[in-house]
């Protein structure tokens, strides 16, 4: 054993040319959130993640030497969500998370438990014999360490990334974390977050302890978004340009196919999608960077910047007449 990874050679994509898809991919397998360590048990608990991703040979120097959006060394546009209703529907299904409890010396996984989603919280272990982790589901759960079973599940209406912290006050013990979604993972990809995009983002520090009386407050109500997308006016040419320069700009904040994650902005229900002229204000003129969204009027020109507005226009028209239960906007 070299302690090396056994490498596939399809993985050398810029190599063979050809399309690979790797699990994990850029974002990892488990090392964004937190993992703790049990000196009693002996086990290291692991909040992992299995999240495909696509790589394909078709990077230019854009790709290469990006000044603004999302540089991991690859193109992007291309390994976009697929028009396959089946193959779209897959490829959410695929991206899970688990609770690994993984012994160091034996090399082996003690006990786990599985997870729908992805990008669950970080871990944290006592010498009470208790591992405790939120999900990206909005549920606080506590697991025996030496066996993993469940003791403690809580509804905390908002997805779950920190990991929780313990300390003692005048003799009582306390769970402290903090509530609401977030990310590089659901920043970028959108609806591949499965459940995730239908639970609220409510940034709260929670803390509990044995005997606690008070209640959360009821979750803030949200109205369905109005979703009726422009028509389609623009040429398949135009709208492939704009895919590209989604793919290299503007995925990594709106989202997977142009789908949002339910925490930014959805820009098929944009208020400007429907004018040319206040989209290139925003993009462009940077007419709403006091809230984020810089101008990227030195990597994009208006024409390109029409023709992102021309994707974001068919993906909306096409989301919403194949997948309209899974990929409804989301209010945040």
């Amino acid at each position: 054993a070299t302690g090396r990874p056994i490498e596939k050679p399809e993985a050398r994509f810029y190599k063979t040319g050809k399309p690979f898809i790797a699990i994990p991919g850029a974002l990892g397998a488990h090392n964004w959130h937190p993992m703790s360590y049990n000196p009693k048990t002996g086990l290291v608990y692991i909040p992992a993640q299995q999240i495909p991703q696509g790589y394909i040979a078709d990077m230019d120097e854009l790709d290469r030497r990006k000044v603004l959006g999302f540089n991991i060394g690859a193109s992007l546009n291309k390994t976009m969500l697929p028009d396959d209703k089946a193959a779209f529907r897959a490829a959410i299904a695929a991206t899970t998370g688990r609770l690994v409890a993984f012994d160091p010396r034996t090399g082996k996984v003690a006990w786990a438990v599985d997870h729908p989603a992805a990008w669950n919280g970080g871990t944290m272990t006592t010498a009470g014999n208790l591992v405790f982790q939120g999900t990206s589901l909005g549920r606080f759960r506590a697991y025996a360490a030496d066996t993993g079973k469940q003791l403690l599940d809580l509804d905390m209406q908002s997805g779950i990334v920190s990991a929780p912290s313990t300390f003692r006050v005048g003799g009582v013990q306390y769970v402290a974390f903090q509530t609401s979604k977030g990310g590089a993972f659901p920043l970028v990809a959108g609806v591949a977050g499965g459940a995730t995009r239908k639970i609220p983002n409510i940034p709260r520090l929670v803390v509990l302890k044995i005997g606690g009386t008070v209640k959360l407050p009821a979750p803030p109500s949200s109205a369905a978004l109005a979703w009726n997308p422009p028509p389609m006016t623009a040429t398949p040419t135009q709208v492939a340009a704009g895919k590209a320069h989604f793919g290299r700009y503007c995925i990594v904040c709106h989202g997977d196919s142009a789908i949002g994650n339910g925490f930014t902005p959805d820009l098929r229900v944009s208020g400007t999608l429907a004018n040319a002229d206040a989209w290139k204000g925003v993009v462009i003129g940077g007419a709403l960077k006091d809230r984020g969204m810089v101008s990227f009027a030195n990597v994009l020109t208006p024409a390109d910047a029409e023709a992102i507005r021309a994707y974001v226009i068919e993906r909306s028209n096409w989301t919403k007449a194949n997948l309209a239960d899974s990929s409804a906007p989301m209010g945040r």
